[in-house]
């Protein structure tokens, strides 16, 4: 019989030396959740009164709540793919002619990906729905281009859009607006 940490976590090794861009995510999954599934079948098979058990959904939920990206998990990789694919998808480049030889403007947006990210510490599957955004806006509007600069507020927009979609609570326009450094109005517009 498998066991639930081979069921649902076939992509994680069995040994310490995960280091995956959520390293606390395997500590998480198989780490504490083991010795709480432990716990809960030790004090349900001692006291029968005891309604709590584990449940593998318990171990997503600890898992979503693991992918909030804080300053510390936003890595310069994670930094180079958004601003990469954002940029020569709004830009119509090839993703490998962009990155290996990146125009200077994507230096500054690269810096400006970073600061955004840091600053809102969005969750990760936002971060993902943003750039699908960005990449269905270009393949259902393949004429749309924009100046150079202007993928900063697309990001905007798309980060903000995605965020409002997938979360219960998301920041105002307002607050995107100091975030981003660009004016209330604009938001508005581009929203």
């Amino acid at each position: 019989q498998p066991s639930f940490d081979n069921m649902y976590l076939p992509h994680l090794p069995a040994d310490s030396s995960f280091n995956g861009p959520f390293p606390s995510l395997k500590a998480t999954l198989l780490g504490n959740n083991t010795q709480q599934r432990q716990s809960s079948l030790s004090s349900s098979s001692s006291s029968s009164s005891s309604s709590t058990s584990y449940h593998p959904s318990q171990a997503a939920s600890n898992a979503l709540s693991q992918t909030v990206l804080t300053p510390s998990l936003v890595t310069p990789h994670l930094i180079g793919f958004v601003s990469t694919l954002a940029f020569s998808t709004w830009h119509s480049t090839p993703l490998r002619q962009t990155a290996q030889s990146p125009p200077q403007s994507l230096h500054a947006f690269a810096q400006f990906t970073s600061d955004l990210l840091q600053s809102t510490g969005l969750q990760f599957s936002v971060v993902l729905l943003a750039l699908k955004l960005i990449h269905r806006l270009k393949s259902r509007k393949p004429g749309l281009t924009g100046a150079e600069g202007s993928e900063c507020r697309l990001l905007v927009c798309a980060l903000m859009l995605a965020m409002k979609t997938l979360m219960d609570n998301s920041f105002t326009n307002k607050t995107w607006s100091k975030v981003a450094g660009i004016p209330l109005a604009e938001v508005n517009v581009m929203e």
